[in-house]
C-alpha cells in the first residue's frame, strides 16, 4: 500500500506544480492554432487545419471549451479557405482576447490530466511487468521530469503523442511478452 501511497502523492504533487501559475504563463503563438483546431473539429468535425499535426491531440485539448455556446463559425473566419491556422486562430482572437483566454486556460488542464495519467500508466506497467520497486521509481521520475512539468501546462500536441507513444510502446512489450490484453490496467493488484 505504501507504494500506491507514494505514487499517488507524487501524482497529486506533479498535477500542483503544473497547476501553479497557470494564468500567469502567457499564451504562446502554437497554443491558439492547437486550441482552435481543437475546437473546429467539435464544431465542425473538419480536419482541414490538422494537416501537420494529429487531430486527435488537439480535438482532446479543445474538448473542455468545444462546446460553449460562443463558440464561432471557424469556416466564416479569415484563412478558413486557404487553411491557413495562423489567420484562423487571429481572426478568432479578434473577436474577443479576453475570452479566448479563458478558455485558453480551461484547456491547458487537458494536458496535465494527461501528463498524470502517463505517470499512472507507466507506474502500473511496470508493476505488471518489472517490479514494485522499479514502478515507484519510475513513476516518480516521471511525474517530477522537468520536462513534463513544464510542457504538459500549455496546449500542444506533444503531450498527448507523448503519451500515446508510452502507452503504445508499453502495450507492445506487454504483448511480446505474451501477457493477456488489459492486463496492464486490469491486472494490477490495487
Amino acid at each position: 500500500m505504501t507504494r500506491h501511497l507514494t505514487v499517488l502523492v507524487a501524482a497529486v504533487v506533479s498535477a500542483w506544480l503544473m497547476l501553479g501559475g497557470l494564468e500567469e504563463k502567457s499564451p504562446t503563438e502554437d497554443e491558439w492554432a492547437h486550441m482552435v483546431r481543437g475546437m473546429q473539429y467539435w464544431s465542425g468535425g473538419d480536419t482541414k487545419l490538422q494537416y501537420a499535426h494529429p487531430p486527435l491531440g488537439n480535438a482532446l485539448s479543445a474538448l473542455p471549451v468545444a462546446f460553449d455556446d460562443d463558440a464561432p463559425d471557424f469556416t466564416e473566419l479569415d484563412g478558413w479557405k486557404a487553411a491557413t491556422v495562423g489567420r484562423v486562430a487571429l481572426a478568432y482572437l479578434d473577436r474577443g482576447y479576453g475570452d479566448a483566454r479563458l478558455k485558453l486556460m480551461r484547456a491547458r488542464i487537458v494536458g496535465i490530466g494527461l501528463a498524470i495519467a502517463g505517470v499512472l500508466y507507466a507506474y502500473a506497467w511496470a508493476l505488471r511487468v518489472l517490479s514494485p520497486r522499479v514502478a515507484v521509481t519510475l513513476a516518480v521520475m516521471l511525474a517530477f521530469h522537468p520536462t513534463l512539468l513544464g510542457q504538459a501546462r500549455y496546449v500542444s500536441t506533444d503531450v498527448p503523442c507523448a503519451v500515446a507513444c508510452l502507452i503504445a510502446t508499453g502495450e507492445l512489450a506487454r504483448h511480446l511478452r505474451g501477457s493477456a490484453p488489459g492486463a496492464t490496467w486490469l491486472g494490477t493488484p490495487l
